[in-house]
């Protein structure tokens, strides 16, 4: 039972470790660039999987691209793929 909580407990801090990204970016956000938001995601989930492991790390990298695809990547709240043009 043990492992179980300690298990639970480091999804959850991942989770709440991306989540705290975009509330700390909340009152500039229309000052952040992308690349300032992607690359301190990045590290969120460095630290992430150096301190608890794949599958929090895993988790942690899902939650980060949903939210730069969402909030960042025009147009703004809603899904896109971008599909490389070449002439």
């Amino acid at each position: 039972m043990r492992i179980w909580k300690r298990t639970v407990f480091r999804y959850f801090a991942s989770v709440a470790s991306v989540s705290a990204i975009p509330l700390a970016f909340w009152p500039i956000y229309d000052k952040v660039e992308d690349t300032t938001a992607a690359s301190a995601l990045l590290v969120v989930v460095l630290l992430v999987a150096t301190k608890w492991g794949t599958g929090p790390a895993i988790t942690a990298s899902v939650l980060a691209t949903v939210y730069l695809n969402s909030s960042l990547s025009h147009p703004l709240s809603s899904f896109s793929c971008l599909v490389a043009r070449t002439s």
